[in-house]
């Protein structure tokens, strides 16, 4: 966010939109979803978050035994 004139209002529901679905959302999407005139601050904003997202998931990488419980739906 730093050196950013975009609003932390903005930088959150990115990072809301990003996160909510698997598929995720193109620069061009999230400038739409959120009335943003201009592209380049929401592209160079996407990559930033994408960058810090991709750090953060190489940090907790799952190891050893791992357990999970199956559940059925009815």
């Amino acid at each position: 966010m730093q050196s950013s004139n975009l609003s932390f209002l903005v930088w959150y529901k990115t990072m809301f939109l990003l996160s909510a679905t698997k598929k995720g959302f193109s620069s061009k999407e999230i400038q739409r979803q959120l009335s943003l005139k201009r592209y380049e601050p929401v592209w160079a904003m996407v990559h930033k978050l994408r960058k810090a997202m991709g750090k953060r998931n190489a940090m907790y990488t799952l190891e050893g035994m791992i357990e999970m419980e199956k559940v059925t739906l009815q």
